[in-house]
């Protein structure tokens, strides 16, 4: 069963020579401040509106709100990341440029990989992971004006593979940074003490159905934790195709266990874009391709429950119009209660909510086609804003409930 939805043409994506990373951010920006403009023609209650665009000359690749929404974290590509006001209703601010090594865009590597950016769950910290000096920064963001270096992550680093970091996730209880880098390892540092981070354990991310042996590994691009269950899982993916998703159990991040079987063990994963736990629950949406005859951008959820077998818990949502191309990126983020999933293709430029309240059954209640075009997305901590990185800045849209009935 598939849920179709119309594309818009498709827009240019990164390319690199050994990995395609694609450009997970685009993030535009002018001065200080950025207006918003408002939609103000009659539209249903339940599709999504504009509120504003931010703007950004660091064309980034990565966002993350801070867990009182007041501040949104951009990781750009032009040696710096970026912390952004947009607690007021209308207008969005700088707040701050967080210096992150030089312009990825003299980089000679193989690699296109941004700088990666989370909070942690108190929203003190800001983890900065700086693909360039291949380390990860603590920042004190409490005072967002004048942030603080309090602790710095020297990941290891391999030479003759070339890692750089490439995804950050804070563990629930805020005690833990996860890393992962382009060489398939996948770390666990001990931040108790910020300033003296250590590293508890090292796993490698396994390669997809059918991939060959590799001294290089599988790049980690994707790290993301369950949230609101009794037993946390990491879900960790790599793009390389093919391409794989690994499920850890993390209850001791000194030890953590690979979950077997996990998606893609029994279901080649063409390639995966992209990752995110629905809250409160065990279901994994899973951004890429998968082989369903057309090999079209998808949306797939899983039920990754720890000790049961990773099985689709619903429909496929194909993200196919005419216009989407077999290696298009596909994002997807889901609201804090559970009942949205937002996801995106971002070549097609589409962004579609589909309401999820029923994993087994999701049901697509809007689409639009973004003329900035779109890619990664998050929600804000009410659940009431999207942000969408494109090719204008980060859109910020006011989401609506899902229809009743």
């Amino acid at each position: 069963m598939y849920t179709t939805v119309e594309s818009a043409p498709r827009a240019r994506i990164h390319r690199s020579r050994r990995f395609l990373l694609g450009a997970m951010a685009l993030i535009l920006a002018a001065g200080i401040g950025t207006t918003a403009f408002l939609l103000t023609h009659s539209r249903p209650s339940y599709q999504i509106r504009s509120l504003a665009t931010i703007a950004d000359p660091g064309h980034g690749d990565s966002i993350a709100f801070s867990p009182d929404g007041r501040l949104l974290a951009s990781g750009d590509t032009d040696g710096y990341a970026r912390l952004w006001d947009v607690s007021g209703s209308s207008r969005a601010r700088l707040a701050a440029k967080l210096p992150t090594g030089k312009s990825l865009d003299s980089l000679e590597s193989g690699f296109r990989v941004g700088t990666s950016v989370a909070f942690s769950p108190n929203g003190h910290v800001l983890a900065v992971g700086d693909p360039v000096n291949e380390d990860v920064r603590l920042w004190n963001v409490a005072d967002p004006a004048h942030p603080r270096s309090v602790g710095l992550i020297p990941v290891p680093v391999s030479r003759s593979s070339g890692n750089v970091v490439s995804a950050l996730s804070f563990s629930p209880d805020g005690k833990t940074l996860v890393t992962g880098d382009t060489a398939g390892f996948i770390r666990f540092w001990s931040i108790s003490d910020p300033a003296r981070p250590v590293m508890l354990s090292s796993v490698r991310q396994k390669p997809g159905t059918g991939a060959g042996n590799s001294k290089i590994g599988y790049p980690v691009i994707y790290l993301t934790f369950s949230r609101g269950t009794a037993s946390p899982v990491l879900a960790s993916g790599s793009r390389e195709s093919p391409g794989s998703v690994s499920l850890w159990n993390v209850a001791d991040p000194a030890h953590p266990r690979s979950l077997t079987p996990a998606p893609g063990d029994e279901t080649s994963l063409t390639d995966v874009t992209s990752l995110a736990f629905q809250p409160g629950g065990d279901i994994l949406a899973i951004g890429g391709l998968f082989p369903d005859g057309r090999d079209a951008p998808s949306a797939m959820l899983w039920d990754a429950r720890p000790g049961d077998e990773a099985a689709p818990s619903g429909p496929t949502v194909c993200l196919c119009g005419a216009n989407a191309a077999p290696m298009d990126p596909v994002y997807t983020s889901f609201s804090p209660d559970g009942r949205i999933l937002a996801a995106d293709d971002e070549n097609a430029g589409a962004l579609t909510l589909l309401n999820t309240a029923n994993p087994a059954h999701p049901v697509t209640y809007d689409t639009q086609v973004i003329s900035g075009g779109v890619g990664p997305l998050t929600f804000s901590p009410d659940g009431r804003t999207l942000a969408v990185i494109g090719r204008k800045g980060i859109g910020l849209w006011r989401v609506p409930s899902p229809p009743s009935g």
